[in-house]
């Protein structure tokens, strides 16, 4: 991310962060709260709460790894699986 003189870009330390399943925050969220989502076929597919997530920096550049995270779009279920 590249947040230079930015003063609204926040880079997220290292460490462990919870999915929410809003993508609204507020004062009262912990600092390691956030929102995953994506469009697939027109549709919003958004992730659902209490789901773990990892940060880390790799060469300078952010890296995010999940396992099995669980999405929905209010009718579809869908879970994003690593495939090795």
């Amino acid at each position: 991310m590249d947040c230079e003189g930015d003063l609204m870009c926040v880079e997220p330390s290292d460490g462990v962060y919870i999915t929410k399943e809003t993508p609204v925050f507020d004062v009262t969220d912990e600092y390691n709260v956030v929102s995953i989502s994506f469009l697939y076929n027109n549709d919003y597919f958004h992730c659902h709460p209490d789901q773990k997530l990892y940060v880390s920096h790799v060469n300078g550049k952010i890296q995010v790894t999940f396992c099995d995270m669980v999405f929905s779009d209010g009718t579809y279920l869908t879970t994003c699986k690593a495939i090795k």
